[in-house]
Protein backbone atom coordinates (compact mmCIF):
# COMPACT_ATOMS: atom_id res chain seq x y z
CA UNK A 1 0.00 0.00 0.00
CA UNK A 2 3.09 2.04 0.40
CA UNK A 3 4.32 1.83 -2.19
CA UNK A 4 1.41 3.03 -4.61
CA UNK A 5 0.84 5.79 -2.36
CA UNK A 6 4.46 6.80 -3.33
CA UNK A 7 3.81 6.26 -6.74
CA UNK A 8 0.48 8.05 -6.91
CA UNK A 9 2.29 11.00 -4.95
CA UNK A 10 4.85 10.73 -7.38
CA UNK A 11 3.11 11.01 -10.34
CA UNK A 12 0.23 13.80 -8.90
CA UNK A 13 3.78 16.04 -8.40
CA UNK A 14 4.80 15.97 -12.19
CA UNK A 15 1.16 16.42 -13.48
CA UNK A 16 0.90 19.17 -10.88
CA UNK A 17 4.51 20.59 -12.06
CA UNK A 18 3.14 20.40 -16.01
CA UNK A 19 -0.12 21.69 -15.09
CA UNK A 20 1.61 24.94 -13.36
CA UNK A 21 4.41 25.53 -16.15
CA UNK A 22 1.40 25.75 -18.64
CA UNK A 23 -1.09 27.75 -16.69
CA UNK A 24 1.90 30.14 -16.56
CA UNK A 25 2.05 30.54 -20.13
CA UNK A 26 -1.48 30.30 -21.00
CA UNK A 27 -1.74 33.00 -18.24
CA UNK A 28 0.91 35.19 -19.69
CA UNK A 29 -0.36 34.66 -23.21
CA UNK A 30 -4.00 36.09 -22.40
CA UNK A 31 -2.59 38.91 -20.89
CA UNK A 32 -0.47 39.56 -23.89
CA UNK A 33 -3.58 38.92 -26.13
CA UNK A 34 -5.67 41.45 -24.16
CA UNK A 35 -2.45 43.96 -24.70
CA UNK A 36 -2.81 43.33 -28.07
CA UNK A 37 -6.46 44.30 -27.95
CA UNK A 38 -6.38 47.30 -26.30
CA UNK A 39 -3.66 48.77 -28.54
CA UNK A 40 -5.44 47.82 -31.65
CA UNK A 41 -8.54 49.26 -29.63
CA UNK A 42 -6.01 52.30 -29.65
CA UNK A 43 -4.60 52.84 -32.92
CA UNK A 44 -8.69 52.53 -34.86
CA UNK A 45 -9.35 55.53 -32.30
CA UNK A 46 -6.35 57.53 -33.34
CA UNK A 47 -6.92 56.41 -36.76
CA UNK A 48 -10.11 58.13 -36.27
CA UNK A 49 -9.31 61.26 -35.02
CA UNK A 50 -6.51 61.30 -37.41
CA UNK A 51 -9.14 62.45 -40.07
CA UNK A 52 -10.27 65.37 -38.29
CA UNK A 53 -7.50 67.85 -40.36
CA UNK A 54 -8.35 66.89 -43.47
CA UNK A 55 -12.42 66.21 -43.08
CA UNK A 56 -12.06 70.01 -41.43
CA UNK A 57 -9.44 71.68 -43.68
CA UNK A 58 -12.10 70.19 -46.44
CA UNK A 59 -14.51 71.97 -45.06
CA UNK A 60 -12.95 74.67 -44.18
CA UNK A 61 -11.80 75.33 -48.26
CA UNK A 62 -16.04 74.87 -49.16
CA UNK A 63 -16.90 77.29 -46.92
CA UNK A 64 -14.29 79.57 -48.18
CA UNK A 65 -15.14 78.97 -51.43
CA UNK A 66 -18.85 79.96 -50.70
CA UNK A 67 -18.04 83.36 -48.84
CA UNK A 68 -16.16 84.55 -51.73
CA UNK A 69 -17.97 83.55 -54.50
CA UNK A 70 -20.68 85.15 -55.71
CA UNK A 71 -21.58 82.62 -58.80
CA UNK A 72 -22.99 79.62 -57.09
CA UNK A 73 -26.93 79.42 -56.40
CA UNK A 74 -27.61 79.36 -52.23
CA UNK A 75 -28.79 75.81 -53.10
CA UNK A 76 -25.48 74.87 -54.70
CA UNK A 77 -23.91 76.37 -51.78
CA UNK A 78 -26.11 74.34 -48.83
CA UNK A 79 -25.63 71.20 -50.60
CA UNK A 80 -21.95 71.47 -50.79
CA UNK A 81 -21.55 72.57 -47.16
CA UNK A 82 -24.26 69.63 -46.38
CA UNK A 83 -21.91 66.98 -47.63
CA UNK A 84 -19.08 68.28 -45.83
CA UNK A 85 -20.50 68.79 -42.75
CA UNK A 86 -21.80 65.03 -42.85
CA UNK A 87 -18.08 63.94 -43.62
CA UNK A 88 -17.18 65.94 -40.46
CA UNK A 89 -19.84 65.44 -37.66
CA UNK A 90 -19.63 61.12 -38.75
CA UNK A 91 -15.51 61.49 -37.74
CA UNK A 92 -16.81 63.15 -34.56
CA UNK A 93 -19.61 60.50 -33.63
CA UNK A 94 -16.77 57.50 -34.80
CA UNK A 95 -13.95 58.82 -32.46
CA UNK A 96 -16.19 59.52 -29.76
CA UNK A 97 -17.78 55.98 -29.86
CA UNK A 98 -14.40 54.48 -29.82
CA UNK A 99 -13.24 56.24 -26.90
CA UNK A 100 -16.48 54.75 -24.94
CA UNK A 101 -15.67 51.65 -25.62
CA UNK A 102 -11.82 51.85 -24.50
CA UNK A 103 -10.63 50.23 -21.60
CA UNK A 104 -8.74 53.53 -19.88
CA UNK A 105 -9.25 54.79 -16.57
CA UNK A 106 -9.25 58.68 -18.29
CA UNK A 107 -11.69 57.61 -21.78
CA UNK A 108 -14.49 60.41 -20.14
CA UNK A 109 -11.34 62.76 -19.58
CA UNK A 110 -10.17 62.15 -23.40
CA UNK A 111 -13.75 62.47 -24.67
CA UNK A 112 -14.26 65.92 -23.31
CA UNK A 113 -11.89 67.73 -25.54
CA UNK A 114 -13.81 66.07 -28.75
CA UNK A 115 -16.80 67.09 -27.70
CA UNK A 116 -15.64 70.74 -27.02
CA UNK A 117 -13.45 70.52 -30.92
CA UNK A 118 -17.03 69.39 -31.94
CA UNK A 119 -19.02 72.94 -30.09
CA UNK A 120 -16.19 75.43 -31.75
CA UNK A 121 -16.57 74.01 -35.45
CA UNK A 122 -20.32 74.30 -34.89
CA UNK A 123 -20.29 77.33 -33.66
CA UNK A 124 -17.73 78.47 -36.47
CA UNK A 125 -19.76 76.88 -38.69
CA UNK A 126 -23.11 79.06 -37.71
CA UNK A 127 -21.27 82.30 -37.87
CA UNK A 128 -20.23 81.52 -41.36
CA UNK A 129 -23.58 80.24 -42.82
CA UNK A 130 -24.97 83.99 -41.54
CA UNK A 131 -22.44 85.74 -43.30
CA UNK A 132 -23.26 83.80 -47.04
CA UNK A 133 -26.76 83.69 -46.34
CA UNK A 134 -27.18 87.15 -45.79
CA UNK A 135 -28.34 87.41 -41.87
CA UNK A 136 -25.08 88.90 -40.61
CA UNK A 137 -23.27 92.04 -41.45
CA UNK A 138 -20.11 90.63 -41.48
CA UNK A 139 -17.34 91.24 -44.43
CA UNK A 140 -16.95 87.97 -46.63
CA UNK A 141 -13.18 88.24 -45.04
CA UNK A 142 -13.58 88.39 -41.80
CA UNK A 143 -15.80 85.41 -41.82
CA UNK A 144 -12.98 83.72 -44.10
CA UNK A 145 -10.63 84.13 -41.61
CA UNK A 146 -12.48 83.79 -38.46
CA UNK A 147 -13.57 80.42 -39.70
CA UNK A 148 -10.03 79.76 -40.58
CA UNK A 149 -8.88 80.64 -36.66
CA UNK A 150 -11.58 78.86 -35.14
CA UNK A 151 -11.10 75.59 -37.07
CA UNK A 152 -7.11 75.53 -36.14
CA UNK A 153 -7.84 75.82 -32.55
CA UNK A 154 -10.54 72.74 -32.75
CA UNK A 155 -7.69 71.16 -34.69
CA UNK A 156 -5.14 72.18 -31.67
CA UNK A 157 -7.99 70.85 -28.83
CA UNK A 158 -8.03 68.04 -30.76
CA UNK A 159 -4.27 67.31 -31.00
CA UNK A 160 -4.22 67.42 -27.16
CA UNK A 161 -6.43 64.22 -27.08
CA UNK A 162 -4.10 62.44 -29.48
CA UNK A 163 -0.74 63.08 -27.60
CA UNK A 164 -2.66 61.32 -24.77
CA UNK A 165 -3.63 58.23 -26.85
CA UNK A 166 -0.22 57.80 -28.16
CA UNK A 167 1.00 57.84 -24.91
CA UNK A 168 -1.67 55.54 -23.69
CA UNK A 169 -0.34 53.25 -26.89
CA UNK A 170 3.33 53.79 -26.36
CA UNK A 171 2.72 52.05 -22.57
CA UNK A 172 1.84 49.19 -24.51
CA UNK A 173 4.10 49.27 -27.56
CA UNK A 174 6.45 51.61 -28.01
CA UNK A 175 7.28 51.18 -31.41
CA UNK A 176 3.20 51.58 -32.08
CA UNK A 177 3.39 54.99 -30.38
CA UNK A 178 6.81 55.85 -32.60
CA UNK A 179 3.57 54.70 -35.73
CA UNK A 180 1.59 57.41 -34.35
CA UNK A 181 3.52 59.97 -34.16
CA UNK A 182 4.06 59.91 -38.03
CA UNK A 183 0.40 59.82 -38.35
CA UNK A 184 0.33 63.23 -36.82
CA UNK A 185 3.34 64.54 -38.17
CA UNK A 186 1.76 64.13 -40.86
CA UNK A 187 -1.22 65.43 -40.08
CA UNK A 188 0.91 68.65 -39.11
CA UNK A 189 1.78 68.78 -42.27
CA UNK A 190 -1.43 68.27 -43.92
CA UNK A 191 -2.85 71.40 -41.85
CA UNK A 192 0.34 73.73 -42.36
CA UNK A 193 -0.58 73.19 -46.30
CA UNK A 194 -4.16 73.41 -45.88
CA UNK A 195 -3.89 76.88 -44.38
CA UNK A 196 -1.81 78.13 -46.76
CA UNK A 197 -3.77 76.97 -49.84
CA UNK A 198 -6.98 78.14 -48.21
CA UNK A 199 -5.45 81.69 -48.45
CA UNK A 200 -3.80 81.59 -52.05
CA UNK A 201 -7.38 80.33 -52.74
CA UNK A 202 -8.71 83.64 -51.74
CA UNK A 203 -6.00 85.29 -54.04
CA UNK A 204 -6.91 82.73 -56.61
CA UNK A 205 -10.88 83.89 -56.31
CA UNK A 206 -10.25 87.59 -55.94
CA UNK A 207 -6.82 88.30 -57.77
CA UNK A 208 -6.27 90.85 -54.91
CA UNK A 209 -2.82 91.43 -54.05
CA UNK A 210 -1.73 90.15 -50.63
CA UNK A 211 -0.46 92.51 -47.98
CA UNK A 212 2.52 92.51 -46.01
CA UNK A 213 1.14 90.37 -42.89
CA UNK A 214 -0.16 87.65 -45.69
CA UNK A 215 2.59 87.36 -47.18
CA UNK A 216 5.12 86.85 -43.75
CA UNK A 217 2.01 84.49 -43.12
CA UNK A 218 2.59 82.18 -46.05
CA UNK A 219 6.03 82.24 -45.73
CA UNK A 220 5.70 80.91 -42.00
CA UNK A 221 3.32 78.04 -42.97
CA UNK A 222 5.95 76.94 -45.88
CA UNK A 223 8.53 76.81 -42.91
CA UNK A 224 6.29 74.90 -40.78
CA UNK A 225 6.06 71.99 -43.83
CA UNK A 226 9.83 71.91 -44.60
CA UNK A 227 10.16 71.52 -40.14
CA UNK A 228 7.64 69.05 -40.00
CA UNK A 229 9.06 66.98 -43.23
CA UNK A 230 12.44 66.87 -41.75
CA UNK A 231 10.83 65.47 -38.54
CA UNK A 232 8.41 63.16 -39.66
CA UNK A 233 11.70 61.82 -42.05
CA UNK A 234 13.85 61.41 -39.13
CA UNK A 235 10.53 59.68 -37.32
CA UNK A 236 10.09 57.11 -39.71
CA UNK A 237 14.09 56.16 -39.46
CA UNK A 238 13.49 55.47 -35.46
CA UNK A 239 10.19 53.65 -36.28
CA UNK A 240 12.65 50.81 -38.49
CA UNK A 241 11.19 48.18 -40.69
CA UNK A 242 7.50 49.37 -42.10
CA UNK A 243 7.10 48.84 -45.90
CA UNK A 244 3.80 50.68 -45.63
CA UNK A 245 5.12 53.80 -44.10
CA UNK A 246 8.31 54.18 -46.16
CA UNK A 247 6.04 53.92 -49.38
CA UNK A 248 4.20 56.74 -47.80
CA UNK A 249 6.68 58.84 -47.11
CA UNK A 250 8.28 57.86 -50.37
CA UNK A 251 5.15 59.16 -52.47
CA UNK A 252 5.06 62.43 -49.94
CA UNK A 253 8.09 63.16 -51.08
CA UNK A 254 7.87 62.92 -55.05
CA UNK A 255 4.35 64.26 -55.30
CA UNK A 256 3.67 66.63 -52.71
CA UNK A 257 7.45 67.80 -51.31
CA UNK A 258 8.69 68.36 -54.68
CA UNK A 259 5.98 68.54 -57.56
CA UNK A 260 3.73 70.17 -55.48
CA UNK A 261 5.86 72.91 -53.69
CA UNK A 262 7.09 74.41 -56.97
CA UNK A 263 3.74 75.05 -57.89
CA UNK A 264 2.60 76.61 -54.39
CA UNK A 265 5.33 78.89 -54.63
CA UNK A 266 4.69 80.01 -57.90
CA UNK A 267 1.24 80.73 -56.48
CA UNK A 268 2.93 82.64 -53.60
CA UNK A 269 4.84 84.48 -55.62
CA UNK A 270 2.06 85.93 -58.10
CA UNK A 271 -0.25 86.70 -54.72
CA UNK A 272 2.90 88.81 -53.17
CA UNK A 273 3.40 90.47 -56.43
CA UNK A 274 0.18 91.28 -57.73
CA UNK A 275 0.31 88.87 -61.13
CA UNK A 276 -2.32 86.77 -62.56
CA UNK A 277 -2.67 83.66 -60.70
CA UNK A 278 -0.60 80.35 -62.26
CA UNK A 279 -4.02 78.67 -62.21
CA UNK A 280 -7.62 79.72 -62.54
CA UNK A 281 -9.70 79.85 -59.29
CA UNK A 282 -11.57 76.37 -59.95
CA UNK A 283 -8.51 74.55 -61.39
CA UNK A 284 -6.51 75.68 -58.67
CA UNK A 285 -8.97 74.51 -55.99
CA UNK A 286 -8.95 70.87 -58.13
CA UNK A 287 -5.23 70.69 -58.57
CA UNK A 288 -4.97 71.60 -54.62
CA UNK A 289 -7.48 69.38 -53.10
CA UNK A 290 -5.94 66.63 -55.46
CA UNK A 291 -2.41 67.41 -54.25
CA UNK A 292 -3.16 67.98 -50.38
CA UNK A 293 -4.37 64.12 -50.65
CA UNK A 294 -0.54 63.18 -50.69
CA UNK A 295 -0.45 63.97 -47.44
CA UNK A 296 -2.37 61.78 -46.26
CA UNK A 297 -1.21 58.51 -47.13
CA UNK A 298 1.87 59.43 -44.75
CA UNK A 299 -0.93 59.71 -42.28
CA UNK A 300 -3.13 56.46 -42.87
CA UNK A 301 -0.07 54.08 -43.81
CA UNK A 302 0.76 53.98 -40.47
CA UNK A 303 -1.83 52.72 -38.69
CA UNK A 304 -2.87 50.08 -41.48
CA UNK A 305 0.92 48.93 -41.06
CA UNK A 306 0.21 49.26 -37.30
CA UNK A 307 -2.91 46.98 -37.40
CA UNK A 308 -1.14 44.76 -39.79
CA UNK A 309 1.73 44.50 -36.87
CA UNK A 310 -0.37 43.85 -34.47
CA UNK A 311 -2.57 41.46 -36.40
CA UNK A 312 0.65 39.22 -36.61
CA UNK A 313 1.18 39.95 -32.95
CA UNK A 314 -2.35 38.33 -31.92
CA UNK A 315 -2.37 35.14 -34.64
CA UNK A 316 1.48 34.23 -32.97
CA UNK A 317 0.11 34.80 -29.43
CA UNK A 318 -3.09 32.72 -30.23
CA UNK A 319 -1.22 29.92 -31.43
CA UNK A 320 1.28 30.23 -28.02
CA UNK A 321 -2.19 30.52 -26.56
CA UNK A 322 -2.92 27.27 -27.83
CA UNK A 323 0.13 25.33 -27.70
CA UNK A 324 0.07 25.72 -24.13
CA UNK A 325 -3.25 24.77 -23.48
CA UNK A 326 -2.62 21.67 -26.08
CA UNK A 327 0.61 21.12 -24.08
CA UNK A 328 -1.20 21.02 -20.67
CA UNK A 329 -3.93 18.07 -21.82
CA UNK A 330 -1.11 16.42 -23.17
CA UNK A 331 0.47 16.50 -20.23
CA UNK A 332 -2.39 15.26 -18.45
CA UNK A 333 -2.69 12.54 -20.90
CA UNK A 334 0.79 11.22 -20.69
CA UNK A 335 0.97 11.70 -17.02
CA UNK A 336 -2.32 9.01 -17.12
CA UNK A 337 -0.65 6.39 -19.54
CA UNK A 338 2.44 6.64 -17.65
CA UNK A 339 0.36 6.29 -14.05
CA UNK A 340 -1.34 3.38 -15.70
CA UNK A 341 1.31 1.84 -17.50
CA UNK A 342 3.22 1.99 -13.68
CA UNK A 343 0.46 0.77 -11.95
CA UNK A 344 0.39 -2.36 -13.80
CA UNK A 345 3.80 -3.41 -14.78
CA UNK A 346 5.32 -1.96 -11.93
CA UNK A 347 3.62 -1.19 -8.49
CA UNK A 348 1.07 -4.16 -8.99
CA UNK A 349 3.87 -6.78 -9.65
CA UNK A 350 5.84 -5.07 -6.61
CA UNK A 351 2.69 -5.13 -4.49
CA UNK A 352 1.99 -9.13 -5.40
CA UNK A 353 5.66 -9.93 -4.54
CA UNK A 354 5.14 -8.41 -1.78
CA UNK A 355 2.13 -10.07 -0.67
CA UNK A 356 3.82 -13.37 -1.56
CA UNK A 357 6.53 -12.49 0.49
CA UNK A 358 5.06 -11.45 3.58
CA UNK A 359 2.46 -14.58 3.28
CA UNK A 360 5.51 -16.98 3.28
CA UNK A 361 7.00 -15.71 5.90
CA UNK A 362 4.08 -15.77 7.89
CA UNK A 363 4.07 -19.26 6.92
CA UNK A 364 7.49 -20.13 8.44
CA UNK A 365 6.86 -18.35 11.55
CA UNK A 366 3.92 -20.84 12.41
CA UNK A 367 4.62 -23.57 14.99
CA UNK A 368 3.18 -26.83 13.54
CA UNK A 369 2.09 -29.26 16.29
CA UNK A 370 3.08 -33.16 15.48
CA UNK A 371 -0.02 -35.58 15.75
CA UNK A 372 0.99 -37.24 19.50
CA UNK A 373 1.30 -33.44 20.90
CA UNK A 374 -2.35 -32.94 18.91
CA UNK A 375 -3.90 -35.84 20.57
CA UNK A 376 -2.65 -34.75 23.99
CA UNK A 377 -3.58 -31.59 23.85
CA UNK A 378 -7.34 -33.36 22.41
CA UNK A 379 -6.98 -35.67 25.59
CA UNK A 380 -6.51 -32.37 27.64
Amino acid sequence: MRIRSVALAYMAGMGLIALSGSAVVAYKEWRHLATVDEAEALVRVIGSANRFIEAMALERGVYNQIVVSRDTAPEEKQRLIAERVAVTDGIFDETLTGLSHLQLADARGLSEPVAEARRIVTSARARTDAVWQGTSLESATGAAQALVSEFVRASGVLDQTLIRLERALSERDPRLGLMMSVSRLSNDLRDAAGQRSTILSRYAGTQQRIDVATASRISELTGAIKITWDRLQRVVRQVGQSPKVEAALARTRTSFMEEGERTYQSMASAAREGTPPVMEFLVWRAWTVRMLANTVVARDAPVEQALDDLSSLELAARARLAFAFGSAGGAALLILAISIYVQRRVVRPIMQLTAAIDGTLTTCQTPRLSPASSRWVQSA
